[in-house]
């Protein structure tokens, strides 16, 4: 690679980066609030406008710890993240966001079983060095399908995407 010119950034990733922008246009670039840090790791969360009266919709990135305070402000275009979160939970007082799910090709991106406990299912994709992980409300193996596709696994709330 050097032959070529010098890296800027050694975490350079093109399949991880377009994976990250393809949610960025899912979710139209909202911004997100930096509710905590851990030894490790930046939170930064969101809560999506909904009329549901008991469990709010949230996204929720983890990135490399930063020294932005808490309450920061970040565009998700902004975050680098090594972990994004679909969940529903109890109603935190943070920023909020507009979302209408998309049925726009780019996302129906095709989702195969790699394995499954009563508790959760996860998924691969072979376009993305992704794993996608559903979070089951019952104790059931077959909670959900073998095949499925990233927009539904998002819309479930339920979800956890890492890098592989």
């Amino acid at each position: 690679m050097n032959k070529y010119g010098t890296i800027f950034e050694p975490n350079f990733n093109l399949k991880k980066d377009k994976f990250r922008n393809l949610l960025v246009k899912y979710y139209n670039n909202p911004n997100l609030e930096k509710t905590k840090n851990t030894e490790t790791q930046s939170i930064y969360m969101a809560i999506i406008n909904t009329n549901l009266l008991s469990n709010k919709q949230y996204i929720v990135v983890t990135c490399l710890r930063d020294n932005n305070k808490i309450s920061t402000i970040k565009s998700l275009a902004n975050l680098k993240w090594s972990s994004f979160q679909t969940r529903l939970m109890d109603s935190i007082n943070i920023i909020s966001f507009n979302h209408i799910p998309s049925n726009n090709d780019i996302f129906n991106i095709f989702l195969t079983v790699v394995n499954r406990s009563e508790k959760i299912t996860n998924y691969s994709t072979k376009k993305y060095p992704i794993q996608i992980s559903v979070l089951h409300d019952n104790i059931n193996l077959f909670e959900y399908p073998n095949t499925s596709n990233l927009i539904s696994a998002l819309e479930t709330f339920k979800t956890i995407i890492i890098f592989k």
